[in-house]
């Protein structure tokens, strides 16, 4: 397939997805919102690809929306808003749900909606003359998104900072490195593409099934600590019940019910995440073991089922210690319960 604003072709075992509008910074049009979606969707079907290397032709890696170009394109500037205000962006890797393992190579200035890119990768290098902002306010813009993203890799102060300072600071690849934004600093900048290179082949060496169901045991396991930290505090003062302290960092893959056999009550929210594919906080995936009911202290089995549950919906419902310490038993062993009749 061709495209007119990226470059997109398989080297070996690695792909490779690269912005191609250096006249302009490399910045996001409407050809390239949609050339976006396609690119990933190409990468991600071809099987000899098992890892993405994503960066930029020119002195720039991403600007983000081109403003200018969108501003005589009503249609897609319409189109792009309802995407963004129904968080259903299909820019990044992430975005299009593609699983294999993608290494973001800023070459250059990446700003805006580049951040995304940035926010969404697996491994990030980096050239030493690249740098990093966010305009956003400086335009009469809100971020958000982008940003909000960019809080996982970061201490939140920084990454705030550049969201109200705009376009009038810019953050250096070395301080970047510092917070841990991205890993490595790459000197020379003219090196950048060929370490990408080395790090995807050296990649690429694991099998390509283990490789998608580590990235997505991470990434869903992070997603699921998110909602923890966000949605905890809201439940249990809707409820004025004291949430369980151990909940907001513990990723708790069952949906615990009432049984006649156990009264220890805990409630929650299913979700469609896969259970085998989470992961605990050390990294390590859950055990298949049966976990056992601290509240009655009799031995019985904690009553699961196979569902997936968010944490962050997770709360004691009996104003009681003995929810909170079966919570942590189970993050203790990593043990995830295995279904058992009711």
């Amino acid at each position: 397939m061709s495209y007119s604003t990226l470059e997109v072709h398989r080297d070996g075992a690695v792909g490779w997805l690269v912005f191609d509008r250096p006249e302009v910074g490399n910045a996001v049009d409407a050809t390239m919102f949609t050339e976006l979606e396609e690119a990933w969707a190409e990468l991600d079907a071809d099987d000899d690809v098992r890892v993405i290397v994503n960066t930029g032709n020119g002195d720039a890696f991403q600007t983000g929306l081109d403003v200018r170009q969108l501003a005589t394109d009503r249609e897609a500037l319409r189109q792009q808003s309802r995407r963004t205000r129904d968080f259903d962006l299909r820019m990044t890797a992430w975005h299009c749900g593609v699983w294999k393992p993608v290494i973001a190579a800023v070459n250059g200035t990446c700003a805006g909606a580049g951040l995304h890119f940035v926010a969404d990768a697996d491994v990030v290098i980096a050239s030493s003359n690249a740098e990093f902002l966010d305009p956003h306010v400086s335009v009469g813009q809100v971020s958000a998104i982008e940003t909000i993203g960019m809080v996982r890799k970061s201490p939140m102060e920084p990454i705030t900072r550049m969201a109200l300072v705009g376009r009038y600071e810019r953050m250096p690849a070395r301080r970047a490195r510092q917070l841990g934004i991205l890993s490595e600093v790459v000197d020379p900048p003219s090196r950048l593409r060929e370490r990408a290179r080395e790090i995807a082949e050296t990649i690429a060496k694991d099998s390509p099934a283990a490789l998608t169901a580590k990235k997505k045991a991470l990434w869903e396991a992070l997603e699921l600590v998110v909602m923890a930290s966000s949605t905890m505090s809201t439940s249990s003062a809707r409820a004025s019940v004291p949430a369980c302290s151990s909940i907001s960092t513990a990723m708790v893959t069952t949906t615990f019910g009432r049984s006649s056999r156990c009264r220890c009550s805990l409630r929650s929210s299913s979700s469609a995440a896969a259970t085998s594919n989470l992961m605990a906080t050390t990294g390590r995936p859950y055990s298949r073991a049966t976990a056992m009911c601290r509240a009655r202290r009799r031995g019985k089995r904690l009553v699961a089922s196979t569902r997936v549950v968010r944490p962050a919906a997770i709360f004691c419902t009996r104003r009681s210690r003995t929810c909170t310490q079966t919570v942590r038993s189970l993050v203790r062993s990593r043990a995830s319960p295995v279904s058992t009749s009711r």
